[in-house]
């Protein structure tokens, strides 16, 4: 600790350092204060700038997170449907949810959504392997579902949710006339 005794800019910059390392928390809330106050010359900005980058990398890893149960929910569905349970068919609408909404609130995102999705897609094909035990030669190792279907609302592989004016829902089977267009917004 013979560093944070220095004096000086040095001194300054090894104390800040060791707060980060030492009391993550700490660190932040001074670190919020020196901004705030416009101390900016005695503000860690290296790793304020290292944190920023990791909060737009952990938007990104959540996206492609939700993707990824999406998928792997979607072909436990396809490759297993007597098995399927209400817990699968709300695990695939809450993460559709979280989807849209780190969408909503992260529209830049949606530049890197190919990319997540191909990753989301080699991922959650083996979670659905590894939770449903089926042999890999069973799952396509290409895309079964596309993009838009993943993020459909209304889509299950093989049937078509219909909202009901009673507010419950029913099951009819998947023709390509009943799919609703895709949306042109994301």
């Amino acid at each position: 600790m013979a560093a944070q005794d220095r004096t000086g800019a040095m001194g300054q910059n090894i104390r800040k350092s060791s707060n980060y390392n030492e009391d993550f928390h700490q660190w932040t809330q001074d670190q919020a204060q020196l901004l705030r106050s416009g101390q900016l010359r005695e503000a860690d900005i290296d790793n304020i700038a290292e944190e920023l980058e990791s909060l737009g990398r952990s938007e990104a890893n959540a996206l492609r997170s939700h993707l990824k149960q999406i998928i792997c929910h979607l072909l436990k569905l396809a490759h297993q449907p007597e098995r399927a349970t209400r817990s699968w068919t709300n695990t695939i609408a809450r993460a559709r949810q979280d989807v849209e909404d780190i969408l909503e609130d992260n529209p830049s995102l949606r530049s890197r959504l190919p990319a997540l999705f191909d990753k989301a897609s080699r991922d959650g094909r083996i979670l659905a392997i590894l939770e449903t035990g089926l042999a890999p030669t069973v799952v396509p190792a290409a895309h079964e579902f596309t993009m838009e279907q993943v993020r459909n609302p209304a889509f299950l592989p093989g049937r078509f949710l219909i909202d009901l004016p009673s507010g419950q829902t029913r099951v009819e089977p998947v023709t390509p006339l009943s799919l609703p267009e895709p949306d042109d917004a994301g």
